[in-house]
């Protein structure tokens, strides 16, 4: 299980840090350089197994959001990672 987590970590990451741009579509309205507007912080902590108290590796990975693009997105992945929990949404 925490493979998963540590291979889609890794994805996403790769993702956040690939070079290529929207920008060379043409007639395209995507800025050529993003702006930043949030990060999330993910600390890593990895064990012999889940009741293991010896620590064999942490680490830390810091994801860039670009909040001018999608901002309905970057503002649900912050309430995630924050851990918040709406009181008011019905839940079914």
């Amino acid at each position: 299980m925490l493979m998963k987590y540590f291979i889609f970590v890794v994805v996403l990451v790769s993702l956040c840090l690939s070079r290529e741009t929207l920008g060379d579509a043409p007639d395209s309205t995507v800025p050529k350089r993003y702006t930043i507007t949030h990060e999330a912080v993910f600390d890593i902590v990895i064990k012999e197994n889940a009741k293991a108290d010896e620590i064999l590796s942490k680490g830390r990975v810091v994801i860039g959001l670009f909040g001018e693009i999608v901002p309905m997105t970057v503002l649900n992945f912050i309430t995630i990672t924050n851990g918040i929990v709406r009181s008011n949404v019905s839940r079914r």
